[in-house]
């Protein structure tokens, strides 16, 4: 009984941890913190059901709660309420089950045949991380599906382009005729290949999906992702699928127009032939894709971007419409919004031919948009002002500007948009400027001064996502940046990149260290212009944020490991004089040769700190056990991707311990590329994050590192992408049994040298043996 009584004391502990985890990363939580407990728990109600199994009652009711479960034992034992083992296990089911991974539910399935039945009823969303084939070319995931979660109304499916397309048509003709699959609701397909593919089965740079979907009437929402869909797909999705609402084609329906989709390849691009296709899904209600570009646009008879968006008029249902990739013109989507009166979010993208956007008889058009997100590339922003600040005030969420022109005038006119959530901008134009140096410092200074107005004031406190290049003299507000940390800090931004800073205006002018209050920050970017800064004053633990959980550095050193005081600051020049009389030999030091020595001092308590404790015994005193204290690590608990580029892996003595499951237990991705000082027993500690899934480490530069170094990478089994960009043409391919643990790796990315020396000693054939699914690529 009291066994008993103590698992559901522990059940209630848990279950409020697991709600407690629910608004921030809750997949991520159950994983890494409560999965040992529950399948623990899982593990003591079955031995509890076993010793107790000749008194079980199977007539006693579920209670709605575990704390039910424990009210009901106040008034006598568990035996006395025919509460037993299986009762407990059938409660974690009902209430934990759902909180489950996929991989770890299918795990818990597997223990009995109670579980089995209770387990699966909660789950709605099927994803299959990896379609795989048998012998017999069919694919056992579309089998087991409609046995294991019968419930199921959304699947999503990852495939690889290394499938040969005829046998995934083949394979995928079961969609069509099981019973199960022609009622499902939504339908997700997703392929894993990455750019620059060697090993893709299907054909290059265009739309294509080989699979089958006829007979699928039940769908409601169809999409594709990673590819867009052939005309001849949709077509047949057009016949069968008439009652389906959403399609997204390529463009994902949450992504926004902040990136240039030019990046990602002609696959993504929906040809004309295709929207001739979608038109005749009359039920359409949403729909994102990416128009194809066509330099003869101008032409009538030509299908250009905004001959397609005209096309999509006829569509009179649409209420959310996305486009990205080409631009269209004003006029046609004019005439798109005078057709379909019911479109309530639209994204669009315009450029420097799209005419002018501004028809005054026409406004009531955008006004009656809940949602516009737009992408203003090489246009002058003051002949747009009109329609932004009198047509799109209260329903304009993003805009992103791309080469613009601007002016003091046009970015106080953006005040107006009270609605604005997210802003991004990269290099300008100045509008005006003359070709005396004196004033055109005068007009840079006033535009940094009407953008500094901008982001301080109240637009700036709605924001929650501010993307900014700083490469440009008139958007020098380093300066300023304390006084937008405050306003940052009472608004609600959760993304921030700092593109292209300068690294010395960063550190003099504090900027940095005003951004260590902003609580609510999530993504944080900070990319510094030209080679990484290297000095020694820079970067300092105190100004990262305590709570993100992305965070990619170019050119700045991680400050997870530098000393942090926790007294006052006069007691921080003590230490600092304390150490330099130590190390630096001065016995008649004064402070004024402070500012001379300081430098390399701390140059040397960072790179030999070993040395410095061997050479003086009470230098430990101050740096580690006395006033100075390491809480770096705590500002990276959370974080989930950590992206260093051009920055030094040995500046700071605390890091590769941060580089751990203890310091970033959560951790998902990592990227460590061109990090100086990196070397071979460095990488030795990246078998211990097992929770990654996402890789990257370029050392084509580090003589100790090469590509045998692979090895270090085996234990990572939840790997899904690989970029390995070690050694050169020289170098000794690495074996493929290196990277046979790794079953779930879909990509394989590899420098240009390597890929020519292993195509040489016909290596990637041997890869290709090892992980057949897994793709091959060059960057």
């Amino acid at each position: 009984v009291s066994s008993a009584i103590a698992l559901v004391t522990s059940l209630i502990c848990i279950s409020h941890r697991l709600l407690c985890a629910q608004s921030f990363s809750l997949e991520v939580s159950c994983r890494g913190l409560f999965i040992e407990e529950i399948l623990s728990l899982f593990s003591t109600a079955a031995m509890v059901s076993a010793t107790k199994k000749s008194r079980r009652s199977s007539t006693t009711a579920i209670p709605a709660t575990p704390a039910a479960a424990v009210a009901a034992s106040g008034t006598g034992s568990y035996e006395s309420h025919g509460t037993s083992g299986r009762m407990l296990a059938e409660v974690l089911s009902h209430h934990l089950g759902p909180h489950l991974s996929q991989e770890d539910l299918l795990v818990c399935r597997l223990v009995c045949k109670d579980w089995c039945k209770w387990l699966p009823a909660e789950r709605r969303v099927v994803v299959v991380r990896q379609v795989r084939l048998d012998e017999n070319g069919d694919i056992p995931a579309l089998t087991t599906i409609p046995l294991i979660f019968g419930a199921a109304h959304t699947v999503s499916l990852c495939i690889s382009e290394r499938i040969l397309p005829d046998v995934l048509r083949t394979a995928t003709m079961v969609l069509g005729t099981d019973i199960f699959y022609r009622r499902i609701k939504h339908l997700l397909l997703t392929s894993t290949s990455p750019l620059g593919s060697k090993s893709s089965t299907w054909p290059f740079g265009m739309p294509y999906w080989p699979v089958n979907l006829a007979g699928m009437q039940g769908l409601e929402s169809l999409t594709f992702s990673g590819r867009s869909a052939d005309a001849d797909l949709l077509r047949t999705v057009a016949e069968t699928c008439t009652g389906l609402t959403s399609l997204v084609l390529g463009l994902k329906h949450e992504e926004t127009l902040a990136h240039s989709t030019s990046d990602q390849g002609s696959s993504l691009i929906t040809r004309p032939t295709g929207i001739e296709a979608i038109v005749k899904l009359s039920s359409l209600r949403r729909l994102a894709l990416t128009l194809e570009d066509s330099p003869w646009d101008w032409d009538e008879e030509e299908l250009g971007a905004s001959a397609q968006l005209m096309a999509l008029a006829v569509l009179t249902g649409l209420t959310e419409l996305r486009l990205g990739g080409a631009a269209v013109h004003a006029e046609a989507a004019r005439v798109f919004l005078r057709a379909v009166q019911g479109l309530r979010c639209l994204a669009l993208v315009f450029d420097a031919l799209s005419g002018r956007l501004h028809e005054r008889r026409e406004l009531n058009l955008w006004k009656q948009l809940q949602h516009v997100e737009l992408r203003l590339q090489g246009r002058v922003l003051e002949s747009d002002i009109p329609l932004l600040a009198l047509g799109l005030p209260a329903n304009l969420k993003s805009l992103h500007l791309r080469s613009c022109t601007v002016s003091a005038y046009s970015l106080t006119a953006l005040s107006s948009l009270n609605a604005l959530t997210e802003l991004s901008f990269d290099g300008w134009r100045l509008a005006g400027v003359p070709t005396g140096e004196a004033d055109e410092y005068a007009i840079s200074a006033t535009v940094r001064s009407a953008l500094v107005g901008l982001l301080a004031g109240p637009l700036g406190e709605g924001l929650q996502v501010l993307r900014m290049d700083l490469y440009d003299p008139s958007k020098d507000i380093y300066s300023a940046m304390p006084r937008l940390a405050e306003t940052w800090a009472q608004g609600s931004l959760r993304v921030l990149h700092l593109v292209n800073t300068d690294g010395y205006s960063l550190c003099s002018t504090g900027a940095l260290a005003s951004l260590a209050g902003l609580s609510g920050l999530r993504d944080l970017r900070v990319s510094v212009k030209g080679q990484a800064c290297r000095d020694d004053s820079a970067l300092r633990a105190a100004w990262l944020p305590p709570n993100l959980t992305c965070l990619e550095l170019v050119g700045v050193h991680l400050p997870c490991g530098e000393a942090e005081l926790s007294q006052s600051g006069q007691q921080l020049l003590e230490a600092n004089d304390f150490c330099l009389r130590r190390l630096g030999g001065a016995e008649d030091y004064s402070p004024a040769s402070a500012s001379q020595t300081r430098g390399s001092v701390q140059r040397q308590l960072r790179e030999e700190p070993a040395a410095a404790a061997a050479a003086d015994p009470v230098y430990g005193t101050w740096s580690g056990r006395g006033i100075v204290e390491c809480r770096g690590h705590a500002r990276l608990q959370r974080l989930q991707r950590l992206s260093l580029h051009a920055c030094r892996y040995g500046c700071c003595s605390h890091l590769q311990e941060a580089l751990g499951p203890l310091v970033m237990p959560q951790l998902t991705s990592l990227e460590l590329d061109d990090v100086s000082g990196l070397s071979e027993a460095d990488l030795s500690g990246l078998g211990a994050l097992t929770s990654l899934t996402r890789l990257s480490v370029c050392a084509l530069g580090h003589s100790n590192i090469s590509s045998s170094s692979m090895v270090h990478v085996s234990k990572l089994v939840g790997l899904r992408q690989l970029r390995w960009h070690a050694g050169d043409s020289l170098d000794v391919p690495p074996h493929p049994e290196t990277i046979k643990p790794l079953k779930q790796l879909a990509a394989l990315d590899i420098s240009g040298g390597q890929w020519w020396r292993m195509s040489r000693w016909h290596v990637t054939s041997a890869f290709a043996e090892v992980l057949p699914y897994c793709e091959m690529a060059v960057s």
